[in-house]
């Protein structure tokens, strides 16, 4: 049974209803009655109950009373008189009395929290509104900062020395200069604000319309990396003249045995190639014919024609890229790599 640590009194769980308190409490077995009323007879050595017991004790005993549990023994002090009863303790009535006026003072104090939380209810709503608003405003434009590359640029109409006179303004990153040339490297974040396209040749198509066409053509579900992973950006220019290329390059991966690589212009999204990486070729194949309808539609290639040419350029020993399609639209490229297969589709270009 459990009894209260300051009146000895039986208590259900930490509540006191004789002190009015939560207190601490400790276990005494139900065979032990510890200050409770009980038949003397059933224990002839309670010095509690027996006379001999009583009358050995002083008007102020100090007793100290073992619980039989692990708990430390305390020492209570009590005033005995002669009759066995106990007296000069807070009687139960007092204890009530002073309980109830605490227990008002409480109830006030709740009262009033209760109401300014009422009355403060509305501001605080407003604030954190206000303040979440705030937050995800904050959020966006940090999310956006980070990836400046969620939507397409529009471009802009300038022509080659304003675009150069643009590139002067921007801070490389790196620079490597020898007698004939100077290579100037930038970063995509830089290069991503300028709004014109570099001097490689291009596909009419930008990456988030890539994106959609491979949702449709690409039936198993696929993992984008994420973040910026490769780029390469930079100003060439020698005594014949300059060169722009703005690159950066998006990944595509199915269960660790397909990919597929887009590289595209950093500030326009431009597709400049793509291709297709694969263990077993044949995985490849439809993804790549369907790619060839789509970049080169009026193509008279069959798919059993296309099938074939592909397979023949893929059945080599060299590690050579071998150009098996060409037109006016497209080019494409077969590679026999270590371990894998490749297939890289090229806009056709005009020098």
């Amino acid at each position: 049974m459990k009894l209260c640590t300051i009146c000895d009194k039986k208590i259900e769980g930490t509540w006191c209803k004789n002190c009015h308190r939560f207190v601490k409490v400790y276990h005494l077995s139900d065979d032990i009655h510890f200050n409770a009323s009980h038949d003397p007879g059933n224990d002839a050595n309670c010095t509690y109950h027996t006379n001999a017991g009583m009358s050995g004790m002083s008007a102020n005993t100090t007793v100290t009373r073992s619980t039989g549990t692990t708990r430390p023994q305390q020492t209570y002090t009590r005033t005995v008189t002669s009759t066995g009863g106990a007296s000069g303790t807070t009687s139960p009535s007092a204890g009530k009395k002073k309980g109830k006026g605490k227990l008002a003072v409480v109830l006030i104090i709740l009262y009033v929290i209760f109401n300014l939380i009422g009355a403060l209810i509305p501001t605080i709503s407003n604030c954190v509104g206000a303040l979440s608003d705030e937050l995800k405003e904050g959020f966006r434009e940090e999310e956006e900062a980070d990836n400046p590359f969620a939507e397409t640029p529009s471009q802009k109409d300038l022509d080659y020395e304003e675009k150069l006179a643009a590139m002067e303004k921007l801070v490389p990153v790196e620079t490597m200069k020898e007698a004939e040339y100077e290579y100037r490297y930038y970063d995509p974040r830089d290069i991503v604000t300028l709004g014109f396209a570099c001097d490689d040749a291009h596909f009419d198509v930008t990456v988030p319309e890539f994106d959609e066409w491979l949702e449709k053509n690409w039936t198993d579900e696929y993992e984008l990396e994420e973040g910026i992973s490769e780029y390469s950006n930079f100003y060439y220019e020698d005594e014949t003249g300059t060169w722009l290329y703005f690159g950066l390059f998006r990944d595509y991966y199915v269960t660790g045995e397909v990919s597929v690589r887009v590289d595209y212009d950093t500030a326009t999204q431009e597709l400049h190639r793509f291709g297709f990486a694969a263990l077993d070729k044949e995985d490849i194949i439809p993804l790549c014919y369907e790619a060839l309808k789509e970049f080169d539609p009026e193509t008279d290639w069959t798919q059993s024609f296309f099938k074939r040419n592909m397979k023949d350029a893929l059945n080599g020993e060299t590690d050579e890229a071998i150009t098996f399609y060409a037109s006016d639209k497209l080019q494409i490229d077969a590679q026999i790599n270590e371990g894998y297969y490749s297939v890289a589709f090229y806009p056709a270009y005009e020098y």
